[in-house]
């Protein structure tokens, strides 16, 4: 049947075209087909051309060869409550610039996909039911630009939806769940939006994201998917906020090649390897987010760095983690500001030359311990609160370099900080106090630590060993009401000429070295209680004097180490060269 012009009504009718289409409507014509059915075309079923507005409704289009509906040119009009199943193309393709708008629908059982969108076409889909093809349930292709809102893609062979070339488009409140591969793929250019969809049990992960693709997800549901909640690779640089992302069987989201994801405001928990974990030369940017493991079987870490990879970290709650709550390796890199780290068996692991930079986070309650660095890794630690772990606040071994200032190391069961192995050490300007062994342990390691307060540790303050020229100068050193505690070891130190200015602790029994009348000569004693506590006092004054101070000034680290404060003026802040930030 052929339609032109008018506004004609088929009511009823069985169309059976084995050779040719079942209606062509082309022009301006605005027909209505209703309750007709619609099966064995060869071509299409229903074909619009022109400008034509068609109102299809309560159909039952099957088993047509071709297309069951193929719209193309301006067309318009609406496909509401039809039944399409068993088409031997895409069930429904949508091109050059058609704006027609498909409600309730079922699409089924097609042996290609259920909706194509291409070209410059815009249409809506509402609240259709796509399910059970054997490709992609929806494509959106070329430049198109569709809204696609309260639909249900179910079980299909391929994909749910997949969205490439420069397309872009947004799609609200659907729910995508039981398809081979992953429930939303997205590659090339393409910049879809994604506002509050579901993805449940899609096998090939939740969403997948590839290309140099720039797509948006706010508020969206990503759980129980096989292999990944999200996957990003290639150059793909998608921006993630406000999503839930839990009980994947792989990684909650993955970072491989090249991509640079932004996550924020996320809760990703309980998914069966890691939250979040960047390889490759990822970088992944992780901000505000709620990122934990709720049971002892799942998530081995919260953020898994390998490879080359990079992260940055900012205030996010991380929990309860197996191997750690965040463990870079392999020369990955990040850097961790104001976030909380807690109840894990390690809060931050780095190894194998990995390197990290944290400043003012909360780093509490590690099973082993709250910081590990091992195996030639780098940790530079500004401003934090290091605590409460049950065994070491820092340890770290196997050439490891650590650069300390302006922690607090507290209240941990074992050592303060504890470093062996011809490593490197420097502290400045940390509080250590309260730890159930020494303050500060360090063997075999070049040694230099300037204007520490180190007190009421249970064992020693300070026990050097085995480090040939140790560098203190403008110390605190007090040891505890412990009648063993002792404020200074050292032990194999063959020169502490470099050991000056500092205020030691001089009791019975509370410096214990080959050399201690020489050390003495050199720094200021403390012979009684009362002046320990009142050098302790004065310490730890000068301390939070200079926290007020970073906080009103701008303060630089250099690359040796050393800190420069720069006043804010016009043209100080004129000339910093920033990074660009997403």
């Amino acid at each position: 049947i052929k339609v032109t012009a008018g506004d004609a009504v088929f009511d009823s009718c069985v169309i059976v075209s084995p050779s040719s289409t079942g209606f062509s409507i082309s022009g301006e014509a605005t027909p209505t087909i209703r309750h007709c059915v619609i099966n064995k075309c060869q071509h299409v079923g229903v074909l619009c051309r022109g400008n034509c507005a068609p109102v299809v409704q309560g159909n039952t289009m099957y088993q047509n060869s071709g297309f069951s509906i193929y719209i193309t040119d301006e067309s318009s009009g609406e496909f509401v409550e039809n039944m399409i199943s068993e088409t031997g193309k895409c069930a429904i393709l949508c091109s050059g610039k058609a704006s027609t708008r498909f409600c309730r629908n079922t699409v089924s059982d097609g042996t290609q996909g259920g909706f194509w969108i291409q070209s410059q076409s815009t249409c809506v889909l509402e609240e259709n039911t796509i399910q059970n093809n054997h490709k992609a349930a929806l494509q959106i292709s070329d430049e198109s630009n569709p809204t696609v809102k309260g639909n249900k893609i179910l079980d299909g062979d391929g994909g749910g939806i997949v969205v490439h070339g420069k397309a872009t488009g947004l799609y609200i409140g659907n729910s995508l769940s039981g398809s081979v591969r992953a429930g939303i793929g997205i590659m090339d250019d393409a910049r879809p939006v994604f506002v509050g969809n579901s993805m449940l049990a899609n096998e090939g992960g939740g969403a997948v994201m590839a290309g140099r693709s720039e797509p948006v997800f706010i508020c969206n549901k990503i759980n129980g998917n096989g292999f990944v909640g999200i996957g990003v690779k290639e150059s793909s640089s998608p921006f993630l906020m406000d999503n839930q992302i839990g009980g994947n069987l792989g990684y909650g989201i993955l970072a491989q090649g090249s991509s640079s994801p932004t996550i924020q405001e996320c809760v990703v928990e309980d998914n069966k390897r890691s939250g979040v974990c960047a390889c490759e030369n990822a970088v992944v940017i992780v901000s505000h987010c709620t990122i934990q493991a709720t049971d002892e079987v799942s998530q081995r870490a919260g953020l898994l760095l390998h490879d080359c990879s990079n992260a940055v970290m900012l205030e996010c709650s991380v929990r309860n983690h197996r191997t750690g709550n965040v463990v870079m390796q392999d020369r990955s890199a990040g850097t961790l500001t104001g976030n909380h780290l807690t109840s894990a068996v390690v809060g931050v692991k780095l190894h194998a030359n990995a390197s990290a930079t944290l400043r003012q986070n909360l780093i509490e309650d590690g099973a082993e311990c709250n910081v590990l660095v091992l195996n030639s890794a780098q940790l530079r630690a500004t401003g934090n609160q290091i605590m409460g772990s049950r065994g070491s606040g820092i340890r770290a071994v196997q050439s490891s370099q650590c650069n300390l200032s302006h922690n607090s190391i507290m209240n941990n069961k074992e050592c303060g900080v504890r470093v062996e192995g011809n490593g490197t050490l420097e502290m400045r300007a940390n509080r250590v106090s309260g730890n159930g062994s020494d303050g500060v342990n360090a063997d075999s390691v070049s040694l230099k630590m300037k204007a520490n307060v180190i007190f009421e540790n249970l064992c020693h303050g300070l026990a050097v060993s085995g480090v040939s020229a140790p560098y203190l100068s403008g110390n605190t050193i007090v040891g505890s009401t412990n009648p063993e505690s002792v404020a200074v070891v050292a032990k194999g130190v063959p020169s502490l000429a470099n050991c000056t200015g500092n205020v030691v602790q001089q009791t019975h029994g509370s410096l214990k070295m080959a050399s201690a009348a020489t050390f003495l000569s050199t720094n200021v004693a403390c012979k009684d209680h009362k002046t320990c506590k009142m050098a302790v006092d004065h310490g730890l004054d000068v301390l939070a004097d200079w926290t007020q101070y970073r906080a009103k000034n701008l303060v630089v680290v250099q690359p040796d180490g050393t800190e420069c404060v720069c006043q804010p003026s016009y043209h100080s802040l004129k000339s910093l060269s920033l990074p660009t930030q997403k």
